[in-house]
Parts: C-alpha cells; sequence; structure tokens
C-alpha cells in the first residue's frame, strides 16, 4: 500500500497491572504450566469457536528453552558450547548496558550472514547482564503488535530474531512505524534482533515500493552491529582452548576457512546432503528451498512440499519413482547429521506448541538457496501450490510481497485474493492499490463495500482502504468522491505525496500544492514537490507551474527544485532558461548551483561569466568544492591560461589534472598530457582517459601502457569506467576484437573483482576461449556471485544454445561453482 507513514490508533483500551509478574491486559492472559507462569498475547480469532490465538508469549529469560529463541544445537547434540567472546560482542553489550540506563537507542540488531552465531551473540549479551529480565518473543507481525498494544514497560526484552519476517508483508510498514513510535519515547522496552547481510540489503535498498519506506527508516534508526563470518586465527586459538578435546575435530575442520559456527552446527554436511542426494531427495529439499526464496517462510505442510517436490521431478523420474518416494526421501531430509541438525526440521507455527505442524528449512540452506539457486526460475505451477499451501494470512503476504518484487504480475492478485481469504485484511488496499496503478475501476463498488464493513479497525485497515479508494476516484476524475473518501481515511494513513500527484492529474493545482506542503509537514520531506509536481508540470509543458512549486519549495529551506527545472531545461538545450533557473537555486542558497551556472554559460559561450560563477562555487562553502575548480581548471586549460589551469587543478583533488590531460592530449601535447595524469596521481584517471583516447586513435601500445599506469589505483575498487583497463575492453568489444579484448582482460587481472570477472567470462567466451570462460564462472559462482555463468548463458543464446540458460533456470549451481545437473561443456 502507498501509505507508509499510518499509525496505528491507540490499541485496545487495556488497564495493564501486575502482580506476582502477572499481567492482564485487554489482550493478553495468564497461563499457569505446573509452578512457571507466563504471559501469552492473544489475538482474534483462534482455532475454534470462542477462542483467540496466542501471538505472543513472555517468560524470564532463564526460562526459555535454548531453541525457542532460534539457537542452534551443536555436534554430538550440544545446546551450548563454551561461547567465545570476539570483538563485536563488546559493542552489543554496550549498547544493552546504555538502554538499560536509560541511554542511546533501546532496539539492536547484530547482522551476518547465516550461522555466524547472531543469535547466541544477543543472548550471551541479555544473560550476562539481565539473567532474569522479562523476555517476549512475538510469532509474526501480529504478535509483535499485541505486545506494542499492552504498553509493556522498561523491564522487558523483546526478542525479534529474524526481524524482516515482522517487516515484510501487509503489516510491515505497520509494523515498523509503530517500533519507531514506541522508540520514539522515554521509557519501554528493550528491542533485540537479527538480521541476514543481504536482507538488510533488500529491505533498505528495495527501490519503487513505498511500503519498504517505514522498515527503512526504522534500520537505519536502530544501532546496528556486523557479526564477521568467520574466526580469526586468535579467536580459532581460544576456541580450541575453550572447547577442549569434545570438539577439537570441529575446530581443526575449521582451521583453513574460518567457518567454526557453520561447522559446529553441521552446516558443510547439510550442502554435501543436498549436492549429493539421489533425485527424489533432491526434489525435496529444492522445493524446499524454492518456497523459502518465494516467501513461504512458515512452516511448510506436508502436502505443499510433496506437490512442490513432485513438480520438479523430471518426467522420467515421475514415472519411475517407486511407492514411498516422498516418504523415503522427507525421512532421509529430516535425519538428524551429527546430532545437530537436520535438513528439515518438523515445526509448530504457535508459540506454545499449537497450531500448524509442516517442515521448516535449515538455516544454513536457506543462505545456500539464496545464494546458488538465485538464477532457478519459479514455475507458475510452484506459485499456485504456495499460494494453496498457506495456512495463515501472514504467509499468503510474504508470497505477494516476493511476487511483486520478481514482477510476477500474474500471480500477485491471487495471492493478494489469498491473503484476504486467510483474514490479512490490510491486503485489502494493496487489491486496491494495484488496481488504481492499472487503471482497473471495476472493483471499486466492491472496496467501498469492503471499507464500509470497517475490516480490522483496531489496525487501522479501513482508513488505509479508504484512502486507496480516494486514489481510485481521483483517477476517474470524480474528485468530490475522492475527497469525500479521503475524509473517511483520516489524517495517520493518507500519504499526500500521493494524493498532490493525483490532484494535480485532475486538474486541480492549488490542491495538489496544499497536498505537497502538508507531505512536507508530515515527513519532513519534500519529495512532493520535487519527485511528483515538478517533474509532472515539467513533462507537460507548465514552466509556469513547475516555478511555482520550486517557490514553495524553496520557502522550506531547499531551493533544489530550481536546480531541477535547471536540469530539465539544459537536457532540452534551452541554455538559456537554463541558467536562469541554475542562478536562482543558487542565489536561493543552493552553492553548488553555481557550478551549473558556469557549465551553462560555458555552452553560452560567456567564458567570463563561467569562471566567475565557478569562482563564486568555490567560494560558497559547498560540500565538495573540488568540481568547481575542476572546471575552473578545464576552462582555462581551453583558454591557453596553463598556469591558471595549473593552480586551479590543484585545489581539485586531483579531477582537474584529470581534465588538463584529455584537453592537451586532444591538442596532440602528449608530454603535457602525461604531465597532467602523472600529477593527479590519487585514482589515476587521467592515465584512464589517456588509455581510452589512445586505444581509439589506434595506438595500442600507448594506450596499454596508459593502462597499466592507472590500473594499481583501482585495484581497490570496483572495476568500471575510471579503469583504464576496463576502457580499452570496452572498445575492443564495441569493434567485435574479442582477441584483442580478452588479452587486455588477461593484462588487468580479474582475481579481486566480480564486475571485471563477469566481464572475462563473456570476453573468453565470445573468444573461443570456453574452458577459461567456465573456470572463470565457476570462481564467481563459488562465492555466490552467478553474474558470470549467466553472461556466458546470454552469448550461447545469440547463438541459438540455449542449454546453459536451462540448467541455470532449472537447476542453479553447487557450492563449489559448478553447474548442477550433469553439465554439458563445450
Amino acid at each position: 500500500m502507498r501509505a507508509d507513514r499510518g499509525r496505528n490508533p491507540s490499541g485496545p483500551s487495556a488497564s495493564i497491572r501486575s502482580s506476582h509478574g502477572q499481567i492482564t491486559a485487554g489482550n493478553a492472559r495468564v497461563i499457569v504450566n505446573g509452578d512457571q507462569t507466563f504471559n501469552t498475547y492473544l489475538a482474534a480469532p483462534g482455532p475454534s469457536p470462542g477462542t483467540r490465538r496466542r501471538v505472543a508469549v513472555e517468560k524470564a529469560l532463564h526460562r526459555w528453552e535454548p531453541a525457542e529463541l532460534g539457537i542452534h544445537v551443536t555436534v554430538d547434540g550440544m545446546w551450548f558450547v563454551p561461547y567465545v567472546k570476539r570483538g563485536h560482542d563488546g559493542e552489543v553489550r554496550e549498547v544493552l548496558a546504555q538502554a538499560w540506563r536509560g541511554e542511546g537507542v533501546r532496539m539492536v540488531v547484530v547482522r551476518g550472514r547465516s550461522c555466524t552465531g547472531k543469535t547466541r551473540c544477543i543472548l550471551e549479551a541479555v544473560r550476562a547482564q539481565q539473567p532474569d529480565v522479562p523476555l517476549i518473543r512475538p510469532a509474526g507481525p501480529e504478535g509483535l503488535l499485541a505486545v506494542l498494544d499492552t504498553g509493556t514497560g522498561s523491564g522487558a526484552v523483546v526478542w525479534l530474531d529474524e526481524i524482516d519476517r515482522f517487516l515484510r508483508g501487509a503489516d510491515g510498514s505497520l509494523v515498523a512505524e509503530r517500533l519507531l513510535d514506541t522508540l520514539a519515547d522515554d521509557h519501554g522496552p528493550v528491542f533485540v534482533g537479527t538480521i541476514w547481510a543481504d536482507t538488510w540489503t533488500e529491505l533498505t535498498a528495495r527501490p519503487g515500493t513505498i511500503k519498504t519506506v517505514a522498515p527503512r527508516r526504522l534500520l537505519e534508526a536502530v544501532k546496528v552491529v556486523d557479526v564477521p563470518r568467520i574466526f580469526g586465527s586468535d579467536d580459532l586459538d581460544r576456541a580450541r582452548i575453550a572447547f577442549g578435546p569434545r570438539l577439537m575435530e570441529t575446530v581443526r575442520a575449521a582451521a583453513d576457512s574460518g567457518e567454526l559456527v557453520q561447522n559446529l552446527v553441521g552446516g558443510p554436511q547439510l550442502i554435501r546432503l543436498f549436492e549429493t542426494a539421489e533425485p527424489y531427495l533432491s526434489a525435496v529439499l529444492a522445493a524446499a528451498m524454492d518456497l523459502f526464496r518465494i516467501g513461504f517462510a512458515a512452516p511448510i505442510p506436508a502436502d505443499t512440499l510433496y506437490q512442490a517436490a513432485y513438480s520438479l521431478l523430471s518426467n522420467r523420474h515421475r514415472s519411475r519413482r517407486p511407492g514411498d518416494w516422498f516418504g523415503s526421501a522427507l525421512s532421509r531430509a529430516t535425519q538428524t547429521i551429527k546430532d545437530a541438525v537436520s535438513a528439515l526440521e518438523l515445526a509448530r507455527s504457535d508459540p506454545e506448541g499449537d497450531g500448524l505442524v509442516g517442515h521448516v528449512l535449515a538455516d544454513y540452506l536457506q543462505e545456500y538457496a539464496k545464494q546458488f539457486r538465485s538464477a532457478v526460475r519459479i514455475s507458475p505451477e510452484l506459485w499456485e501450490i504456495a499460494s494453496a499451501g498457506a495456512q495463515d494470512w501472514p504467509t499468503a503476504s510474504s508470497l505477494a510481497t516476493e511476487a511483486q518484487f520478481r514482477s510476477e504480475a500474474s500471480v500477485v492478485p491471487g495471492l493478494l485474493r489469498r491473503t484476504v481469504e486467510l483474514g490479512g485484511v490490510g491486503a485489502w488496499a494493496e487489491i486496491a492499490c494495484r488496481a488504481a496503478d492499472a487503471g482497473d475501476l471495476s472493483i471499486l463498488d466492491q472496496l467501498t463495500a469492503v471499507a464500509e464493513s470497517d475490516p480490522g479497525a483496531s489496525m487501522g485497515y479501513p482508513g488505509f482502504l479508504w484512502f486507496e479508494i480516494a486514489v481510485l476516484h481521483y483517477a476517474t476524475g470524480a474528485s468530490e468522491r475522492a475527497e469525500a473518501a479521503l475524509a473517511r481515511a483520516g489524517e495517520d494513513f493518507i500519504d499526500w505525496g500521493a494524493i498532490a500527484i493525483a490532484r494535480e492529474k485532475c486538474g486541480d493545482s492549488l490542491g495538489a500544492e496544499a497536498a505537497a506542503q502538508q507531505d512536507y509537514e508530515d515527513t519532513g520531506y519534500r519529495d512532493a514537490w520535487l519527485d511528483k509536481l515538478i517533474p509532472h508540470r515539467l513533462h507537460v509543458g507548465d514552466l509556469a507551474g513547475a516555478e511555482r512549486a520550486a517557490d514553495a519549495m524553496a520557502t522550506t529551506g531547499d531551493p533544489y527544485g530550481w536546480a531541477e527545472i535547471g536540469n530539465d531545461l539544459f537536457g532540452k538545450r534551452d541554455f538559456t532558461g537554463a541558467e536562469r533557473a541554475y542562478r536562482r537555486a543558487a542565489e536561493l542558497g543552493n552553492g553548488t548551483s553555481w557550478i551549473e551556472v558556469g557549465r551553462t554559460l560555458v555552452k553560452i559561450g560567456d567564458d567570463g561569466g563561467a569562471e566567475a560563477a565557478f569562482l563564486q562555487a568555490a567560494e560558497a562553502h559547498i560540500d565538495e568544492p573540488c568540481y568547481a575548480w575542476e572546471e575552473l581548471a578545464a576552462l582555462r586549460e581551453r583558454r591557453g591560461d596553463v598556469a591558471g589551469a595549473e593552480a586551479a587543478a590543484a585545489r581539485s583533488f586531483g579531477l582537474g589534472w584529470a581534465r588538463i590531460a584529455v584537453i592537451r592530449e586532444a591538442r596532440g601535447d602528449r608530454v603535457g598530457a602525461e604531465a597532467a595524469a602523472e600529477s593527479e596521481g590519487r585514482t589515476g584517471a587521467g592515465w584512464a582517459r589517456l588509455a581510452e583516447m589512445r586505444e581509439r586513435s589506434g595506438d595500442r601500445c600507448a594506450a596499454e601502457a596508459a593502462a597499466t599506469k592507472s590500473a594499481p589505483f583501482d585495484r581497490h575498487g570496483v572495476f568500471g569506467s575510471s579503469d583504464g583497463w576496463r576502457r580499452i575492453i570496452d572498445c575492443r568489444r564495441a569493434l567485435g576484437d574479442w582477441a584483442g579484448a580478452l588479452e587486455a582482460c588477461r593484462q588487468y587481472g580479474t582475481a579481486d573483482d566480480r564486475h571485471a570477472q563477469a566481464l572475462h567470462a563473456e570476453v573468453c567466451e565470445r573468444a573461443g576461449h570456453y574452458g577459461e570462460a567456465e573456470a572463470t564462472a565457476e570462481r564467481c559462482a563459488a562465492v555466490g556471485d552467478l553474474g558470470a555463468w549467466q553472461r556466458i548463458a546470454a552469448v550461447r543464446a545469440e547463438d541459438g544454445d540455449d542449454d546453459l540458460n536451462f540448467r541455470l533456470s532449472h537447476f542453479g549451481v553447487n557450492s563449489d561453482g559448478s553447474l548442477r545437473n550433469g553439465p554439458r561443456r563445450r
């Protein structure tokens, strides 16, 4: 849904009192099991009439079993091997100590790869400082919202292992906003969580979906501590002493890789099980992996796993399958390895042991699936099986979110409907949002009827839905109905930026500007002007309206809207108009725009005015004055003011020298060009530009000599356009000179850069060096990057050979980077 700023209204009215550790509230009750008292948070409806489901549990820390908190059993069946502290442990403990003192943030998230000790790190940190603290573990987003509704006090810890489970799906934005509100209070519980590093990247960098804005804001607001994947030599020495003879073999197995935790929990053995599995076990494990990849994080029901595994079998294996093929494969998949771990584990969805029974994929294989099966295509049949197998709405919602991210437009509507069927009323707003984006007005009456029924009132869903209905009405031009729906949505559930552009398209410019102002007042962001009104008005030719919006934005202290107008006019080659817009931005306080004023004046031919503008920028206390000095150096060099150019270049952090080198090379002054490139001496960019110019002129020897001088500067960074060898390779690729391009790849050396390795593989393939191409692809894939294999597959597909594409999309690769299922090499 668009509105990421919606806040849940106050939770159910609850008078909370404490008596012998008991809490009674509108959505909590006490469960007594022998002499153990603990609290269970409830949500309606339950499995039978008149009951409510348990969605979170609170117990004293020492009463929790390790498995309940996500701790892995280790080899030989040990739950708690001696803990070896590393550098990050001190940081986590200090953050928690500050939180309990009422200082700093009250939420810490430990980030790292699977089986690196994230959860144990958090547990040991809490246990070391508050061994009897009340610890609350929500089962999912619904449970966390129930906990937040009770107003749990500052004496508790809320356990959010794999925090992304709470931030995805229909409730993700709402959960994030509620957490942000709770953290903004002076008092409240301490939140601890874990997250995979690549999942963090997905949640903080996914473009194009406003639902990720609140989760991203939350993750950027908390304290993050990284756990390294490996143990250093000193860490291994201390582990060897702490573990003693019983685990000595495990420590020795980790000596080369440093992957001690992974070996403790049997991770490498799980990979060997899958990669050496017979076809039926392979299908069961691959099915569990693919279901996980598309968002099926809940326990997988046996019939769903059966159907998914059957869908992955070849026709030959289907026709020859033994009668007990699934039961036998499932038995092997659930068999423990070294008394520590199994590929699939029996699990229940309810924190108290009730609810859905199914199988959960070992998280080491979850990470393996994301790395080595990422190229495997998800079939429509598997999406259908997953949808039917979803037994609760968070699972269906998670599937819908992943389908949207994968652009599986054909399956998203069905998954959203499935979410609604299972009680996830928040999906109605997403259905409405998709209808508005598609211009589908056929369900407007149905959506209105749903909103009138007031579903999920305590969670704010009618507000979200009324907002989306308003957007749909705007799309039809029915402004009055849109405003009426907006009034029913309530302030907390309106994305005023979306309303601004909706009103604008309806012809209500004043209303659009009022909405943009409201968006700024609510969020502190100026996106409604900068990303919506100004671009739209420029696109339709309303320059006066765009300028009016830029002025409104400038009144908030940011005149960059005028710079955007300048960029648009510059692109249309209206240099006079662009110069006026840039100057307006600069005069209103955007000092960087003086650089753009100067560049535009250069285009007009006013070199004197350009120099004055560049000097103005350099002296305007902007963040990066080096760019102003760079432009000034280039301007003076073109005008023949060598001394002035070099003086400016000296203040440009090397950028000006690269520009001077290019100008001198174009004049035929190679000696002067090389002197300038040598003076740059910071990134090698000057030499890289000379390498390209000389390659294009046909002087390959001089080009390679320049590239050699640029390369040492770029080995530490991404292999890109600033590198001389990359520029030479691109020139030769454009000419179809694959032998020359391959020689340049080899000259550069690609062992430390995945972008360069992928390019190397493609060039080898096109040059006919198939063995070298495949060896390069295997090296890349062994560290989880399938880009090289995919480049080779694309080259072969151009020649009509789609075999490699088929193998990648159906089977993926092994952990050593080789192709699965009988590779056919060239």
